[in-house]
């Protein structure tokens, strides 16, 4: 009997463990994004840098491919749940020249939206 108590408690732990460390960081809540969050944000920022003022990462939500004759042009948009309300939605590219002395796979912040964020 002691033993099955002990099996029980010890799974409860580990449950609760894999469930704190598996929490998204897109939620509502402090996880979110607010509108003073929102307004740091500037254009040609780089996604780190945009997830480090927003403290995670956002949602991908759609990518593209853009073949240009020079380079290929990489859009995804990712979406960051609001705080209290909202949402926002941001736009990140990224260029990758076909000249390799060219080669930038920087990212960029290219556009960003926000819905009703409070």
């Amino acid at each position: 009997m002691k033993r099955f108590v002990l099996f029980a408690v010890i799974l409860v732990c580990i449950s609760s463990l894999l469930c704190a460390c598996g929490q998204s960081s897109q939620g509502i809540g402090e996880a979110g994004i607010s509108l003073d969050e929102f307004n740091q944000l500037s254009l040609n920022m780089s996604y780190y840098r945009v997830c480090e003022i927003i403290g995670g990462k956002g949602e991908l939500i759609s990518e593209s491919e853009i073949d240009e004759s020079d380079r290929t042009v990489y859009v995804s948009t990712y979406r960051f749940e609001g705080e209290t309300a909202g949402y926002a939605e941001l736009e990140i590219t990224v260029y990758g020249y076909k000249d390799l002395a060219k080669l930038d796979l920087k990212d960029y912040l290219t556009g960003k939206t926000n819905y009703n964020l409070e």
